[in-house]
């Protein structure tokens, strides 16, 4: 009765262990985001600021890590869309993530996003980044369309020394937006070998998504608006992936190395008690 009770806690455990695990991973497999803010720590927004020739400091990966200055044209609006889940392929990442008006990052509901929209004219913005994108970060671009063309130039820092590096290595990737449906070709191109977007359309799109991922970091990117249109104005923002737990191998490092612990000392409460019996060592062993 004292092997076969043993046994049981000892399953019981294994099972408790496994449904522990199996939880950890599928939590740490649930990406959440942040994205640039655009109304920073002293409340001054990107409008106002860039409008007025200043360059704007603002939150995104740490405090104060994002400087953008504005050399052509005027930024249009801070302006806020939201991205469902269904239809269309938009990422869970995405129509999930709730953002605030106090920072410039949304307005409080699923899926809202504040982008920084472009004016209809010619507009050149630069943005650095004291903490660099890297391949886990992404460029969202909205709204290409009425034969708009965008141009995005991007430098790594040795130093104090910028070098402007290939696109050919980053992922593009077209997403659903507020469209409503699947992408398809008037959706924006994408040109690696010199960093243009050119719209698949003449006319008006309802907020298309493009995504840039980057394949190395990048302390610098320059936005330049390349066309005018009395009606095209594409809109930029930031996202940065973060993981509010250990990735999986850490947890199950943990949780291994306790039920190790936690059968040796079993193991070792059975020998004493076999002993105390006077029952062979092989005996105990067989158990």
């Amino acid at each position: 009765m004292f092997c076969l009770r043993r046994s049981k806690n000892l399953i019981g455990l294994i099972s408790f262990t496994s449904l522990l695990i199996i939880g950890a991973i599928g939590e740490s497999s649930a990406d959440t985001i942040s994205v640039a803010q655009w109304v920073n720590s002293s409340g001054n927004n990107a409008l106002t600021e860039l409008n007025a020739g200043r360059a704007f400091v603002t939150n995104f990966k740490g405090s104060n890590d994002l400087t953008v200055t504005e050399s052509v044209g005027q930024v249009n609006s801070i302006y806020t869309d939201t991205f469902t889940s269904s239809p269309g392929n938009n990422p869970a990442y995405l129509s999930s993530f709730v953002g605030n008006s106090a920072n410039g990052t949304g307005n409080g509901n699923p899926g809202a996003v504040s982008l920084l929209e472009s004016c209809f004219c010619t507009n050149t913005l630069q943005f650095d980044f004291s903490k660099p994108l890297t391949t886990n970060d992404k460029i969202m671009l909205a709204d290409i369309d009425f034969s708009e063309q965008i141009q995005i130039t991007a430098y790594s820092l040795s130093g104090s020394v910028y070098t402007q590096v290939s696109l050919n290595g980053w992922l593009m990737q077209d997403f659903t937006g507020m469209t409503g449906t699947l992408p398809n070709s008037t959706w924006a191109s994408w040109n690696s070998s010199n960093g243009i977007f050119t719209a698949g359309t003449t006319s008006n799109l309802n907020e298309p998504l493009n995504f840039l991922t980057p394949d190395q970091n990048i302390s610098r990117l320059v936005f330049s608006k390349l066309s005018t249109s009395s009606s095209a104005s594409t809109e930029i923002q930031f996202i940065t992936y973060s993981n509010a737990l250990p990735e999986p191998p850490t947890i199950l490092l943990v949780i291994i190395g306790g039920l190790a612990w936690t059968v040796g000392r079993r193991r070792n409460a059975m020998s004493l008690s076999y002993a105390a019996l006077a029952l062979p060592q092989e005996y105990i062993d067989n158990k």
